[in-house]
């Protein structure tokens, strides 16, 4: 692989999120041909509800470049301050008017990353994107797991706390890594999630511009 120089290189903040329980969801036989409407169907529709809340919530404070699988996907921010507020501003959206399945419900995991990477899609999934997705597993359903770089970078966030929650080791990664539980009180969020969403609004009428 050719080395990316420095200059073609820089930082970006992955959210990678991780639906709770979605095994469990799929009912033996759904959606085999001929069924009208199973267990497994209203599970891919409750499914594709959450997933259409989580990626405008997620677009609403600047993310993009968003891929993944049925059951997860990542998303990309320039500002790892509008990541921070997305993934507690999701959480909080999913508690407040939560999607149900079988009258329960559903939730997700969020875990966040930032490192300096190329200018390009596929250097920026197999780098942030990687180490993001093995971070929700250190956090219960309904939380937010983020690496001490965006810990750093997050620190002018009032009132937004990263509790630490030890060195822990993650499949494919070599060393062990720092994990921290994002938390926020509602009303505080509420205060800092506003300018957040202003700036990013003047920053789509300016790209819009010819």
């Amino acid at each position: 692989m050719k080395p990316t120089s420095p200059s073609s290189e820089h930082p970006r903040t992955a959210l990678f999120l991780d639906l709770c329980g979605s095994t469990a969801g799929q009912e033996p036989g759904a959606g085999l041909a001929g069924d009208s409407v199973t267990r497994g169907d209203a599970y891919g529709d409750a499914r594709r509800r959450f997933f259409l809340r989580a990626r405008q919530v997620i677009r609403r404070f600047g993310g993009d470049s968003q891929a993944g699988s049925a059951d997860d996907f990542c998303s990309g921010f320039s500002n790892p301050q509008d990541a921070v507020i997305a993934a507690l501003s999701l959480q909080a959206d999913l508690t407040t008017k939560p999607i149900l399945h079988a009258g329960q419900p559903m939730a997700c995991r969020l875990g966040l990353h930032t490192e300096p990477i190329a200018n390009d899609e596929a250097g920026y999934l197999s780098q942030a994107g990687n180490l993001s997705s093995r971070l929700p597993a250190a956090v219960p359903p309904g939380g937010v797991a983020a690496t001490g770089a965006v810990r750093e970078l997050a620190r002018g966030l009032a009132g937004v706390r990263f509790e630490s929650l030890g060195e822990q080791s993650f499949k494919g990664i070599k060393w062990p890594i720092e994990v921290f539980q994002v938390t926020s009180p509602g009303s505080v969020l509420t205060a800092i999630v506003r300018p957040v969403l202003a700036r990013v609004r003047r920053l789509v009428r300016q790209r819009s511009l010819p």
